[in-house]
C-alpha cells in the first residue's frame, strides 16, 4: 500500500472514531437527563397525590 493511501485511511479512521465516540457520549447525556427529569416529574406527581387525596 502506498504511503499517502495508508495516511489518508487512518486520517478517515481517527475522524470516524472521534464522531462515533461526540454522538454516543451526546446520546448518554440526552438519556441520562431524560432519567432525571421522568425521576422528578414522578416524584412531584406523588407528592401532590399524597398532599391533596387526604
Amino acid at each position: 500500500m502506498k504511503k499517502k493511501g495508508f495516511i489518508s485511511t487512518a486520517v478517515i479512521c481517527v475522524f470516524l472514531v472521534i464522531f462515533l465516540v461526540t454522538i454516543s457520549s451526546i446520546l448518554s447525556s440526552y438519556m441520562n437527563r431524560l432519567k432525571i427529569i421522568n425521576n422528578i416529574k414522578t416524584t412531584v406527581k406523588d407528592k401532590l397525590n399524597e398532599e391533596y387525596n387526604v
